[in-house]
C-alpha cells in the first residue's frame, strides 16, 4: 500500500479517546485485515529464530515481525497520546490490543444501563425533526436488541 493510501485511510478514522474502544478497534483490525498487516492478531508469535531455521521460519517471522510493527505504528498514531504512555511497553499488536480492552471497554451490564437511560429519558424537543428522533430510538433499540434486550414493539411505541 502506498503511502498517500495509508494517509487516505488514517486521515478518517477515529481517534481513540477511551470511550469509543469498540468501534477503534473494529476499524484498527478492519484496515489492518485489508493492509494484510493481520498476522500477529491471527497467529501466535513465532519462536524466535537460530542459527538452525530453515528460510521459510524466517520469512514468516520476518513478515509477522513487520507487520506487527507497522501495525503498532498505525495504532500508535490513531490514539491519543496520553494513552501512549501507559502503553509504551507493549511491543506486540495482540497484547496492545488486550491490554487496551481491560482497561477500556465497558461490561454489557452499564452499557445496557446507559441505553436504557437513554431510550427512556429522550424526549422529542418539537424542532421539526421528527423522523431523526424516531430514528434514533429504534436505533438505540437495535443496540439493545445486539446486548440480548429485546423490547416489545407496544413498549417501543409508547416510548416514542
Amino acid at each position: 500500500m502506498s503511502v498517500g493510501n495509508v494517509s487516505a485511510t488514517l486521515s478518517g478514522f477515529p481517534v481513540f479517546n477511551g470511550t469509543n474502544f469498540k468501534t477503534w478497534k473494529n476499524k484498527v483490525t478492519l484496515v489492518l485485515g485489508c493492509m494484510d498487516l493481520d498476522h500477529p492478531l491471527r497467529e501466535p508469535r513465532p519462536a524466535p529464530l537460530i542459527d538452525q531455521s530453515s528460510l521459510e521460519e524466517r520469512r514468516v517471522f520476518e513478515m509477522r515481525e513487520r507487520s506487527n510493527c507497522t501495525g503498532l505504528m498505525i495504532i500508535n498514531n490513531t490514539i491519543v497520546e496520553a494513552f501512549l504512555d501507559t502503553m509504551s511497553k507493549a511491543n506486540d499488536v495482540r497484547h496492545f490490543l488486550d491490554t487496551l480492552k481491560e482497561c477500556f471497554v465497558r461490561s454489557d451490564k452499564a452499557e445496557m444501563s446507559a441505553i436504557l437511560r437513554k431510550l427512556v429519558t429522550m424526549w422529542y424537543k418539537g424542532d421539526g425533526n421528527i423522523r431523526k428522533y424516531v430514528l434514533d430510538m429504534f436505533y438505540l433499540a437495535g443496540i439493545l436488541k445486539g446486548l440480548k434486550i429485546e423490547l416489545p414493539k407496544d413498549v417501543l411505541v409508547h416510548l416514542i
